[in-house]
């Protein structure tokens, strides 16, 4: 079975697909990994938003149950970095799943 550009070269498969929409030739888009791939990053980006305020809530309990007054300050930056992480990458469709 021969791979297809996607499988052996993706940054190329990559740039070869941006040309092709670029130049609307779109006869030649390789549309299923196309659609595939936007999916992914889709769900990539709501698995970090998921993640990042796991984080923020596992933070959060910490300084209210544990109270390590050593790592207070710490949690507190890691907070708040991850929540400007997630503010940067939360959308209405996001905020809505």
């Amino acid at each position: 079975m021969i791979k297809s550009l996607h499988d052996r070269d993706f940054y190329l498969w990559i740039l070869e697909q941006t040309k092709l929409i670029e130049r609307k030739d779109f006869e030649q888009v390789d549309w299923e990994n196309l659609i595939e791939e936007i999916k992914d990053m889709g769900d990539n980006r709501y698995a970090k938003v998921s993640s990042w305020i796991i984080r923020i809530i596992q933070h959060k309990l910490k300084i209210d149950y544990v109270g390590d007054i050593n790592c207070l300050k710490h949690w507190r930056k890691e907070i708040e970095t991850f929540r400007v992480d997630v503010e940067g990458i939360l959308t209405p469709q996001l905020k809505l799943n």
